[in-house]
């Protein structure tokens, strides 16, 4: 197997993992661990077998899989241990980093990124809960700045299943990868 073929085949296991994902994540706000772990489990072990050890930056070695897995889990982690998502948005974002590897990570981020943005605005805004966010942000940020300590004002935080935004952020931040590269080369 050559490594486009491996990368090709890695890469729809990824799209399988989140499809999947979406489809649970609006029925019942939940990422099943049962299509994450796997998809980390297979993804790193046919890198293993036909891309071997790899490097880094590599598209196709072991290596380049798990630190992808390691940067997806622990950048969403410190977003989740702020309250900003779940523990199975953590995990699917593992899953994409080992099946994509590093450098195309970083990518996902950013598509993931934008269209986690807009998807938020267009399901507070649905909701009619867009200006109550953002009065809470307000009110949390002044809370904060105060010198003296203030009694905590709590407040019901909108949630918004982020399935969705990883998983076309993810497909939009390969798809970018794909023609940055195509157009590097068509250069030369």
């Amino acid at each position: 197997m050559n490594a486009q073929q491996l990368i090709n085949i890695l890469y729809s296991i990824v799209a399988l993992a989140l499809i999947i994902s979406v489809v649970t994540d609006f029925h019942s706000r939940k990422i099943k661990n049962i299509v994450t772990f796997p998809t980390i489990a297979i993804s790193l072990l046919l890198r293993l077998i036909f891309g071997g050890w790899g490097t880094a930056f590599s598209d196709v070695g072991l290596f380049s899989g798990l630190l992808g897995m390691v940067v997806g889990a622990l950048v969403f982690w410190f977003m989740a241990c702020k309250g900003g998502m779940g523990d199975g948005d953590v995990k699917l974002m593992a899953a994409v980093g080992a099946g994509v590897g590093l450098p195309s990570i970083i990518f996902c981020f950013v598509g993931t990124g934008i269209v986690g943005g807009v998807h938020a605005i267009v399901v507070l805004l649905w909701r009619g809960e867009f200006f109550y966010a953002f009065k809470c942000m307000g009110q949390k940020a002044v809370q904060k700045m105060r010198p003296v300590a203030s009694r905590e004002i709590t407040y019901r935080t909108p949630k918004i299943p982020y399935g969705f935004a990883i998983a076309l952020g993810s497909v939009w931040g390969i798809w970018w990868q794909m023609h940055q590269q195509a157009a590097a080369a068509s250069m030369l």
